[in-house]
């Protein structure tokens, strides 16, 4: 669409619902109008109420049908935007006695670098940490939320670059915050999402490999009952324990043979037998060495 059709389109929605509030929100998902609407609030009357827009366009700013690069743009745009708008407004108020407009939280763009986390997006997360955003304490605030810390969100989204900054640069730990709502460690996370090589990174950086969740669950049992086969090779190949069993009594041969009759295109029987045959490998390899 040309920019002349998204100037059209935004004006539009702003004449339907008053404010800029809609607008913002539907071009935080659609990337291809995120500059032609900056280029339109900029031309036109801001509302008292923009800095809570602005709040809410940015905590909704990286989307998942976003490439890397597009959601990096966005934020770049966006925060950048943001940051001159409230610049502009803290010296017009310094002029005139009258009241800033309010500014964007911290809060919002924290909760945009954990969306770039969780979705494994690195352009994006370099993007926000070159623009200044506080690592630490946006991953001191998402666990004050209950969502785990930077680690975890990261484990999710399985970029190795990102983990390897949050570990080297901002001295975040592997293990995550243990006090967690679910107790869940990031290499629990990874290896339910198929994360192979982030678990794999997580695991060398110093965390045990058959650790348990608060269930009894290690990261084996994790990758197993979700159906990636290719991580529960990786773990095995890296001595992860088979023989193992949660709280509830419940062995990780028994859940996988019990998932095996699940028919949902991930080859849960083949995983089943994989595990079941090196289950008897390892037996008869104690056995020989006994």
């Amino acid at each position: 669409m040309s920019q002349h059709g998204s100037r059209q389109l935004i004006a539009s929605i702003i004449h339907l619902h008053g404010n800029t509030t809609v607008a913002l929100l539907f071009c935080s998902r659609n990337a291809g109008f995120s500059k032609n609407m900056i280029h339109t609030l900029r031309a036109s009357r801001v509302s008292d109420r923009e800095g809570e827009v602005q709040d809410r366009l940015i905590r909704n700013c990286v989307q998942p049908q976003h490439s890397d690069a597009e959601s990096a743009s966005v934020c770049d745009l966006l925060l950048r935007h943001c940051r001159s708008t409230s610049e502009h407004d803290i010296q017009t108020s310094e002029r005139s006695d009258g009241p800033a407009r309010i500014p964007m939280s911290h809060f919002a763009v924290w909760q945009a670098l954990r969306c770039s986390c969780l979705q494994g997006k690195k352009r994006t997360f370099e993007t926000l940490c070159a623009l200044g955003v506080d690592v630490q304490a946006a991953d001191v605030a998402a666990q004050q939320q209950q969502k785990g810390s930077l680690v975890h969100a990261a484990a999710v989204g399985g970029s190795q670059s990102i983990i390897q900054r949050l570990l080297d640069d901002y001295h975040l730990s592997p293990e995550g915050l243990t006090t967690n709502s679910n107790h869940n460690e990031p290499v629990h996370l990874a290896a339910a999402h198929g994360r192979t090589h982030a678990l794999l990174q997580l695991i060398n950086r110093g965390v045990s490999i058959d650790t348990r969740d608060r269930h009894g669950r290690t990261p084996l049992f994790h990758a197993a009952v979700n159906g990636h086969l290719s991580t529960v090779k990786a773990l095995t190949e890296s001595g992860a324990r088979i023989q193992v069993t949660d709280y509830d009594g419940i062995s990780l041969i028994e859940e996988v043979t019990r998932r095996a009759r699940i028919r949902d295109g991930l080859g849960r029987q083949a995983l089943a037998e994989y595990l079941q045959h090196m289950l008897q490998q390892r037996k008869e390899e104690d056995g020989a060495c006994s």
